[in-house]
C-alpha cells in the first residue's frame, strides 16, 4: 500500500510543478505583449 502513496504523491507533485510552469509560460508573453502595446 506504501507505493500507491509514492505514486499519488509524485503525481501531484508533477501536476504542480506543470501548473507552475503553465501558469509563468502564459504569465510572461502576456506582459511581454502588454508592454509594447501600453
Amino acid at each position: 500500500m506504501e507505493w500507491i502513496t509514492r505514486v499519488m504523491v509524485v503525481l501531484f507533485v508533477r501536476l504542480l510543478a506543470r501548473a507552475e510552469q503553465v501558469t509563468l509560460n502564459t504569465g510572461d508573453p502576456l506582459r511581454d505583449s502588454a508592454k509594447p502595446r501600453v
